[in-house]
């Protein structure tokens, strides 16, 4: 697995976390 992808999508989803709720 792609540790770098992983760590970009959830720095990426994190800001988007407070949209989706």
């Amino acid at each position: 697995t792609d540790t770098t992808l992983l760590t970009t999508l959830s720095l990426l989803l994190l800001p988007m976390t407070p949209y989706l709720i």
